[in-house]
């Protein structure tokens, strides 16, 4: 089996050279980009093979990054959450971070006898991973009653009163720009399309909470419609149930408007996948979107450019999300920072939207 030193000789470089090269993490700036293919050509023509089960060894790290995907028992009949767009565009900017830097993704789950949070926990404690990224509604009460100033843990879209850095995407700003885009074209009357009330997760609110706040600040009209709560018998996907819910909410707010002298202008949804059921509702009721009515909504999903017309919407900036999120863990990990405290805190970090303008929006009668 060929070694490193092999493939330096064939290179005509020294050990050393080829192991920066080689060897993920480490800083390649004072090696040319001409050398570096140098060294990779010698690799693959010999068909070197770094032995990273060494390399971890003497590191005393495994380059390995847990990411829990799962919300514990409650989601047991779907499994891992990647049939959800949010979700699955989370972890492809967190997975496209750690890539960049030599690491490897490891997605853990919830089982029957476990919740995910806890498996990532005795994951780090058992050396299994170097640190673990948690989404907000993963951090289940167990963990947050944990020492978790003193673990390497990043949290998503989290409280930034706990104990470890958080990364959050800047929802006041987002809905701020959404209203100022629709009042911008003229839009006075607009609804709001979210989820039920009491749902489990906080955003839902947060962002209908900011709407309302803003309707009541900048004097315009404003109507609500919730969706129905969650079916969890549907065998449908995650995301086609919530399109088809949302589908239906619309439908029987315009219906219960019928005969009334004006309707709402504008809809702002919660997210891209319900502005896709107002969509699918608007076909059926004959509204033309934008002239007769304008659609936004919030993430930026792949979906968004294949409507018609493409969506109007905020970016809920993935990639600069797991950005920060791997940046931070790994200052923990590679840095040894000391364990947070009052003393010393956690960095919490705000990511800010960006508006993406397309064709669902325009002035009213355009």
């Amino acid at each position: 089996m060929p070694t490193l030193a092999d493939v330096a000789k064939q290179a005509g470089v020294s050990v050393s050279t080829a192991s920066i090269v080689l060897n993920p993490g480490k800083t390649r700036k004072n090696v040319s980009e001409k050398l570096q293919r140098k060294v990779r050509k010698a690799a693959r023509e010999l068909g070197y093979v770094p032995n990273y089960h060494a390399q971890a060894m003497k590191r005393g790290q495994t380059r390995v990054i847990g990411l829990a995907l799962h919300t514990g028992r409650t989601y047991e009949k779907t499994g891992t959450r990647l049939d959800s767009l949010y979700y699955a565009a989370m972890l492809a900017g967190i997975e496209h971070a750690i890539a960049k830097r030599g690491y490897s993704l490891l997605i853990l789950g919830s089982t029957p006898e476990e919740l995910a949070t806890q498996r990532a926990l005795r994951a780090i404690q058992q050396r299994q991973i170097d640190g673990l990224i948690c989404p907000h509604n993963l951090l289940q009460l167990e963990l947050q009653h944990s020492n978790l100033g003193a673990l390497p843990v990043v949290a998503i879209e989290a409280p930034p009163s706990l104990p470890i850095p958080t990364i959050n995407w800047n929802t006041a700003e987002a809905v701020n720009l959404a209203i100022d885009h629709l009042l911008a074209q003229g839009h006075r009357y607009i609804l709001w399309l979210g989820p039920p009330p009491h749902s489990q997760d906080s955003l839902p609110n947060e962002r209908e909470t900011l709407f309302m706040q803003e309707s009541f600040r900048k004097k315009f009209q404003a109507a609500i419609v919730h969706l129905p709560p969650p079916d969890k018998t549907s065998p449908l996907p995650k995301d086609e149930t919530i399109i088809n819910q949302a589908c239906e909410a619309f439908l029987n707010f315009v219906h219960e408007q019928a005969g009334k002298a004006t309707l709402p202008s504008a809809v702002l949804a919660y997210n891209d996948t319900m502005a896709a059921g107002v969509y699918r509702a608007s076909s059926q009721v004959g509204l033309k979107i934008p002239q007769q009515l304008s659609v936004m909504g919030f993430d930026n999903f792949s979906p968004a450019y294949y409507l018609t017309p493409p969506l109007t919407t905020l970016s809920h900036s993935f990639d600069a999300i797991g950005e920060r999120a791997v940046e931070l863990l790994l200052q923990r990990i590679e840095e040894r920072i000391s364990p947070y405290s009052p003393e010393n805190p956690p960095p919490h970090i705000l990511i800010s939207p960006e508006l993406v303008v397309r064709g669902s929006t325009c002035p009213p009668g355009s």
